[in-house]
């Protein structure tokens, strides 16, 4: 049934993309570590002619103007110079964005300011009628009043103490550092190899933003947030480093991109491809454990941008086709570098304009896989041998690291996949200490594939014989991408102060791809870096900030104790259908001051099907999902306004208010434990007594997000 509904909806957005042409590209969007986006449309008198030019104008937020104003130049023969800038003070507020649960205190707020300061030096217009060189830097600081530096971080780093994993770690920034967003230098090659040719091709590298079609498939936010693939996540509020060649193949009608990008590299040390041993769990790699070269993760694409037609009588179609695939060695779904990642997509965006009406959509599809490694999930763990939390005084209740003989007051460091089969003690399913006879039964490769029913041999006497557990191997297998996804949008103009639009859109969904260790297809899209939240009708709340938690399929039977069961989140552009309507209202008696406002509902259901969850109040530990009874596929309703208002020139008053009320997916759900979840994992075990841990888990209750600004450009 699933996979006829989405064959229709296939079918039914393909037979309107192209029985229609669509229109013009009108709004980019920011970094998502700006909160907001340049959600109001540019007026027709602000078409921009070239989409080369069109994709890299620079942004702003959804409360200020569509273009930086940039009054300061600086003139000398053919080199000008130009500066500019801002200056924005927020205040920021999240009510029930969390948890959805007003029993907590899942509400915070906060005052941001962020400066930016730009300078792009353009040399060789006056005299070969074209930019032979440009250079551009934003350099920028933001923070939080009272955080100090909480917006750059350091990259993840896994700690170790004596051999043994911590986790991985971060560290902020001591202060508030400036740095730059944005860092790139353009040359034009027609210059370069002294052609006259009027088709100009430029070459440019650095840090810069690039995106394809409308930034879902692949954005310029270098940053990609989802629980359960091995994708890598870089959040640096700044863009990613690439190469592209952009230009002109037919004069006015068509032009092309070619993009390359280096989001990590693994290969700039000795200490990384030689001198270290992340694949030291990898089956087979123990005494080659090191990394080994060119593990990189790297993305290439390219597309073209037409205008076929673009005339009064039809009106205008503008078409960008586009690909694109990303290779990314090294990726963690478990632990460090278990893991790679080939994935791609092929896609369409098309737009139609003509007089006060303008249509477009996009449809890309996945292709690729994910490969995950063999690996020994056997690890060195620190724990005490009680589960409750208390470290043990008696001598009778833990074991010496060093013998088969009972220490006193010691934390127990064991062997997490091999435990100790010691039938009516207390020591019964217990991590394998680390002794002489653990220690070589656990890593010695001819045991590694032994059932979890025979016991070792020579593994220590009668009470400490060790048994793998079921799980300690993962097999390797591959999840084959094979998501998809479609928007479709509509907007008529009124008149000159109000336009109406009206959005559908729609990404495939599925569940945790890690639940069976076996070959398969994922059908949930994957967009790479983007954090899209509709073109003409906008969801600040669910698709903006997305710190709603959408969880993935929950799959029926599994048990929140036995299983040690936690649902996983997906906030990503994926298992999502929606669909909305908004108006854009501009007065005339207040167009000198720019005043816009912006109301939208928007309605969402997920794709993929999932079970509801069973939480008795009065018997917590029994909490499982159902093994017959289906959750509910609607999502909720977003409804959210957007204004801005210059006060004076330059400087513009804005915001943001928005409800998100839960529809009866989440009724469904309520209750479900999540990674970290605070009943199980911060509350001690002797003070649950008589607590209902819905109050401090998922719920159903209604969100607010609204956020003020006052920001001055220069």
């Amino acid at each position: 049934m699933k996979e006829s509904r989405n064959t229709y909806l296939l079918t039914l957005l393909a037979l309107l993309f192209f029985s229609n042409a669509y229109a013009k590209n009108e709004n980019q969007q920011t970094s998502k570590n700006d909160k907001h986006y340049n959600l109001m449309e540019q007026d027709d008198e602000e078409e921009v002619i070239n989409p080369l030019k069109q994709k890299e104008l620079p942004t702003v937020s959804a409360i200020q103007q569509p273009l930086i104003k940039p009054p300061i130049k600086f003139i000398k023969e053919d080199l000008e110079v130009t500066f500019g800038g801002k200056i924005k003070v927020e205040y920021d507020n999240y009510l029930n964005n969390f948890y959805l649960n007003k029993n907590v205190p899942d509400d915070i707020s906060y005052f941001k300011q962020t400066i930016d300061f730009n300078v792009n030096a353009v040399f060789g217009e006056k005299k070969c009628g074209h930019k032979v060189v440009e250079a551009y830097a934003d350099l920028r600081m933001k923070n939080k009043w009272g955080v100090v530096g909480a917006y750059k971080n350091t990259t993840n780093t896994e700690l170790f103490l004596s051999g043994i994993s911590l986790g991985e770690h971060s560290h902020n920034a001591s202060r508030p550092n400036p740095w730059f967003k944005d860092a790139w230098l353009k040359l034009s090659l027609n210059k370069a190899i002294n052609s006259k040719n009027d088709k100009i091709q430029y070459f440019k590298l650095g840090w810069f933003p690039f995106q394809l079609g409308r930034g879902v498939v692949f954005g310029p936010f270098y940053a990609s947030v989802y629980e359960g693939l091995g994708l890598f996540s870089y959040n640096a509020d700044s863009s990613a480093p690439g190469i592209n060649i952009n230009g002109e193949l037919i004069k006015d009608k068509l032009w092309y991109d070619l993009y390359y990008a280096k989001f990590e590299d693994n290969s700039s040390s000795i200490s990384q491809t030689f001198s270290n041993t992340v694949k030291l769990n990898h089956v087979g790699k123990r005494s080659a454990p090191y990394r080994g070269v060119a593990k990189d993760d790297e993305l290439w694409a390219a597309r073209l941008m037409a205008i076929p037609v673009n005339n009064d009588d039809f009106g205008k179609i503008n078409l960008e086709p586009y690909v694109y695939f990303n290779e990314a060695s090294d990726q963690k779904v478990e632990v460090s570098s278990d893991t790679k990642t080939q994935l791609g997509a092929v896609g369409l965006e098309a737009r139609y304009s003509k007089n006060k009406f303008k249509i477009g959509g996009e449809v890309a599809v996945n292709y690729g896989q994910e490969k995950l490694y063999s690996i020994d999930r056997n690890s060195i763990q620190l724990s005490v041998v009680k589960t409750d939390g208390e470290i043990p005084v008696s001598s009778a209740n833990i074991l010496d690291e060093t013998n088969n003989e009972r220490g006193a007051g010691m934390l127990y460091k064991g062997y997490s996949h091999v435990v100790i089969n010691s039938a009516g003690t207390d020591l019964d399913g217990k991590s394998a200490p680390i002794n002489t006879a653990s220690t070589g039964a656990a890593y010695n490769s001819t045991y590694l594939q032994r059932d979890a029913v025979t016991p070792y041999p020579d593994a220590g006497t009668d009470l400490n014989k060790l048994l793998n557990r079921s799980t300690r191997i993962r097999p390797e297998y591959r999840n084959k991408f094979k998501g998809w996804m479609g928007i479709l949008d509509a907007r008529y103009k009124i008149n000159k102060s109000f336009k109406i639009a009206t959005e559908f859109g729609f990404a495939s969904g599925d569940n945790d791809p890690n639940i069976e260790e076996v070959n398969k297809n994922y059908k949930g899209f994957v967009g790479l870096h983007e954090i899209y939240m509709g073109k003409r009708v906008f969801a600040p709340q669910l698709l903006g900030e997305r710190n709603i938690p959408r969880i993935l399929g929950l799959l029926p039977g599994q048990r929140e104790v036995e299983d040690n069961f936690r649902a996983k989140t997906n906030n990503t552009f994926s298992d999502i259908i929606y669909f909305g309507f908004g108006a854009n209202w501009q007065p005339e008696n207040l167009r000198k001051n720019r005043f816009k406002i912006n109301p939208n509902v928007m309605l969402f259901w997920k794709d993929d099907e999932s079970y509801k969850y069973v939480l008795d109040s009065a018997d917590p530990e029994s909490g499982h999902v159902s093994s017959t009874d289906k959750a509910g596929s609607y999502l909720g309703t977003e409804f959210s306004v957007i204004f801005n208002y210059e006060l004076i020139e330059d400087l513009t008053l804005g915001g943001i208010a928005s409800l998100f009320v839960p529809g009866s997916y989440y009724k469904d759900i309520k209750g479900v434990p999540l990674k970290d979840d605070f009943y199980r994992d911060k509350i001690p075990s002797d003070a649950r007594t008589g607590v209902d841990p819905a109050n401090y888990r998922i719920s159903d209750d209604v969100a607010f997000y609204g956020v003020v600004s006052l920001e001055y450009r220069f």
